[in-house]
């Protein structure tokens, strides 16, 4: 999104500055009129992403209750890093699984221009409670044809380097082989983050599809829709 934004500012200041060329040397009356038009049009570029990222929070706020879950984005940066920490502070959302909430932390989200961080987390939100239920597993996008794509993706976000724990019962439901863990006395394991997470597959599939990196069966999703259905 924030690649996209960019290149649409440099084409408004390439065209307003071949404008400018065109004139020949400019007056300050001229240089001004630039200016204004230029500042006028980032104006409406901000406009454009406010008005999509309500739309999208808006669209995720509207389904979240047909899974029971709830969309709360009136939290500031202080009240989410005080709640939830540092690290939930710093991300643009997050799914808060003792409260069936989905946060959105606003600051962070528009300066990273992810405008689709509401419906982002909401498909979270919905896909860990199908994985908790055993309705889908990531074998069942996982293709060699499309994978790698998802695999880049991982690296890049540094999946890999990344911890987290699972119960005895998630490990058993995520595939886990459970004789090779070692539980701690709460019941807790520490694992590789996906395999903790596996519903992170789909959305980094379903965010690489949005971005035109890959394409995949309809009777796919058909299937996988049915899984999803509150």
């Amino acid at each position: 999104a924030k690649a996209k934004l960019e290149s649409i500012q440099a084409r408004i200041d390439a065209i307003l500055d071949k404008y400018a060329a065109k004139v020949g040397r400019p007056s300050k009356e001229t240089v001004a009129g630039i200016e204004t038009r230029k500042a006028e049009a980032r104006e409406a570029l901000a406009f454009s992403v406010e008005e999509n990222f309500q739309a999208k929070l808006s669209f995720a706020k509207k389904h979240a209750g047909l899974y029971n879950l709830e969309l709360d984005d009136s939290l500031s940066f202080q009240e989410i890093q005080d709640q939830f920490g540092e690290e939930a502070a710093q991300s643009a959302g997050f799914v808060d699984e003792k409260s069936n909430r989905i946060i959105i932390t606003k600051a962070v989200a528009k300066l990273t221009n992810n405008v689709n961080v509401g419906n982002h987390e909401l498909l979270h939100g919905i896909l860990r409670k199908a994985m908790k239920e055993g309705k889908i597993t990531k074998t069942l996008v996982k293709d060699d044809t499309n994978w790698s794509k998802v695999e880049k993706r991982i690296d890049d976000g540094g999946y890999r380097d990344l911890k987290s724990t699972v119960t005895k019962e998630q490990a058993k439901l995520y595939g886990l082989d459970v004789s090779k863990l070692k539980f701690n006395k709460k019941g807790e394991a520490k694992v590789d983050y996906l395999d903790a997470n596996p519903d992170e597959y789909i959305t980094l599939l379903s965010d690489a599809i949005a971005n035109n990196e890959i394409k995949m069966d309809q009777t796919l999703f058909q299937e996988i829709g049915e899984f999803l259905k509150p």
